[in-house]
């Protein structure tokens, strides 16, 4: 029998392909003479006019044999060709030929293919109970196959029993309607204990809607507290806009000042130099006076000798007279006289051209030292304009230090109170989409609960952060630009400033640690403290510390008779002698290569001297700088 079907089949292969009866047919040629025959076996719901074939596969060989069919022109044997790579390229099949490579997908691809007119061809697929029809290659170039009528059946597909006459094998259908059925009695118990479990699912329902009633109470109690909490983030950042377009203001006011800074140590250092010229001249000019001075007293000492040798010269001309009236004639007499009024009369003249000549010298000089005076006085007065514009610049840029740490400090709670709004946001828009599609869980109602106390915690917090920093800025710069007179609690006070410079202590982690023994509140001028104070931190920072890394400065206040005492320490490089003994000269720095002007502690001086009445003192320490500073407890202008 199975010599005549392969003889009928290499007859068949022979009219197909006379074109080529050259060449050696492969195993793919026999399938697809196969392929052809089944057509006339299987009948689809509808009759098609042409036959679709689509080979799901990578074997070229096979494929290259598939489009042969195209080239067979006869009734009911009309056929277009396609080929997939993928299971999602699928298109509409009446034969979809599956290779080898797909066999582990073949499950799927019956899911796929469900309830749909197509007849399924497999290659040496094992599992018969979900093929249609099956090809098996054997050694020798043999073909078989065999058949699934029941899945035919499922796919609305007519097979005509004469089909396994081609040299196929029909599958025991029986035995898969008993497994079937094993696997359908399997599941049924699966499924009651499945309808078990959803009856308890539902009790359990019944409890968490009752659950969710009480929270969703909850949940609008806290939707309210989240409104609240918008409203102060809302205020907050109208008042954050308004520090922003200050902090601007000021770092522009901060350039131009230091750009006014740097013109001005120019002319400062062009009139330093003009001066010591001037000083040069204005020596060299004492030293002249003093020259003519002396000059002038050795004359005067000429003149009184020579009024002395006039007087004797007198005496002896008397004596002489006396003399001549005895002894010459009257003649000789008178030649005498006329001798000496001559020799006075020249004498005279000698000396009235010597003091002319030295009243019109000194008259010279006292012009000249007069004209540098004024020089001098003029030079002074635009000195001390320098330094007062200096001493506003030094103001403005320990003001603009303190905004600019006060933005980035404020800038970090809110920033997470954004974080923690816009998460809060997106939780709640998934929390209403679980709503509306019916998906929430217990577990996920109280997750998201237990999200908005821990965001609205979060957003408290540090709301309360940024209100409390804006609070300290608008006290300490309000200060800063009066000089107010009001009573303070110094400690608390100082730890406000302290707090304003964090953004530049933390750079390096440097710490500030204020202690206090006083405990009623002081009389002062803040500003004028928060300069001091600020100036001193700031020279720690950028003298003290300025290789070093945790750095520590200690300010202990203190009340001794009726005056506050404040004890400043650090634990930097320290303070030489030298230094030392010129620290609170105007312009004297350490540091004038990187823009130290010289100022700072100079200012400090000044301030504690003429505004607080007290005192300063650098004080010798083994380890970092020490200062001393003292004021009356209820000090006055």
């Amino acid at each position: 029998m199975n010599r005549h079907i392969t003889a009928f089949v290499l007859l068949l292969i022979t009219v197909m392909f006379s074109s080529s009866t050259s060449a050696q047919f492969s195993q793919y040629d026999l399938k697809v003479a196969f392929i052809n025959k089944f057509t006339g076996y299987v009948k689809w719901p509808e009759t098609p006019d042409q036959i679709h074939v689509t080979y799901l596969g990578d074997e070229e060989a096979y494929w290259l044999s598939i489009q042969k069919l195209t080239s067979i022109d006869g009734p009911n044997q009309n056929y277009s060709v396609s080929r997939a790579d993928t299971l999602e390229s699928l298109p509409f099949s009446h034969i979809l030929v599956v290779d080898t490579t797909f066999n582990d997908r073949v499950e799927e691809i019956v899911e796929q293919l469900e309830n749909k007119p197509t007849l399924l061809i497999t290659n040496d697929f094992l599992d018969n109970a979900l093929i249609g029809i099956d090809l098996v290659a054997h050694e020798g170039r043999t073909i078989s196959f065999s058949v699934n009528r029941y899945n035919l059946a499922f796919q609305n597909l007519e097979v005509d029993p004469d089909i396994v006459l081609l040299g196929g094998s029909e599958v025991d259908v029986a035995t898969l309607v008993r497994e079937m059925n094993s696997q359908l009695n399997v599941l049924n118990a699966e499924v009651e204990e499945k309808n078990a479990l959803s009856l308890a699912l539902q009790q359990d329902v019944a409890t968490s809607r009752a659950l969710l009633t009480e929270q969703s109470t909850e949940l609008e109690n806290l939707a309210g507290s989240y409104r609240q909490y918008q409203q102060r983030y809302t205020a907050l950042s109208a008042e954050y806009e308004p520090l922003r377009e200050a902090l601007e203001n000021a770092q522009k006011e901060l350039s131009a000042s230091r750009t006014q800074l740097a013109t001005n140590n120019q002319e400062l250092d062009a009139l330093n130099a003009a001066l010591a010229e001037r000083t040069s001249a204005n020596n060299t000019l004492n030293a002249l006076i003093e020259q003519n001075q002396a000059r002038l007293v050795q004359q005067n000492e000429l003149l009184s000798q020579q009024d002395a040798a006039l007087e004797q010269s007198k005496q002896t001309i008397a004596v002489q007279d006396e003399t001549l009236q005895s002894q010459s004639s009257t003649i000789k007499t008178q030649s005498i006289i006329v001798y000496l009024a001559t020799a006075v009369a020249l004498l005279t003249g000698i000396m009235v051209l010597l003091a002319y000549r030295t009243a019109k010298q000194r008259q010279r000089t006292n012009e000249v030292l007069h004209e540098k005076n004024a020089q001098l006085s003029a030079m002074n007065e635009k000195i001390i304009n320098t330094q007062e514009q200096l001493i506003q610049s030094e103001k403005m840029a320990s003001l603009g230090n303190l905004v600019a740490g006060v933005a980035h400090e404020i800038n970090t709670p809110l920033g997470v109170g954004i974080t923690a709004i816009s998460h809060l946001t997106h939780s709640t828009k998934e929390f209403a989409k679980l709503i509306e599609e019916n998906k929430l869980t217990k577990t996920r109602m109280n997750k998201f609960i237990a999200s908005i106390g821990e965001t609205g915690e979060i957003v408290e917090n540090n709301l309360t952060r940024a209100g409390e920093l804006v609070r300290n800025f608008k006290q300490v710069s309000a200060d800063q630009t009066t000089d107010e007179l009001r009573c303070i609690e110094l400690k608390k006070y100082i730890d406000e400033v302290v707090f304003n410079l964090h953004f530049k202590l933390k750079k390096a982690n440097h710490k500030v640690t204020v202690t206090s023994s006083i405990n009623e509140c002081v009389n002062t001028y803040p500003g004028i403290l928060a300069q001091i104070i600020t100036n001193l931190v700031m020279n720690s920072v950028l003298h003290g510390f300025r290789d070093l890394q945790n750095g520590e400065v200690n300010i202990v206040l203190s009340k001794e008779a009726g005056r506050v005492v404040i004890d400043y320490t650090d634990n930097g490089c320290g303070i030489s002698d030298n230094v030392r003994k010129n620290i609170f000269e105007p312009f004297f720095t350490t540091n004038r290569n990187h823009g130290g002007t010289g100022l700072g502690m100079h200012i400090c001086y000044n301030l504690i001297n003429q505004k607080l009445n007290g005192t300063i003192v650098c004080a010798a320490s083994e380890n970092g700088a020490h200062f001393v500073i003292d004021f009356p407890a209820h000090c006055q202008n």
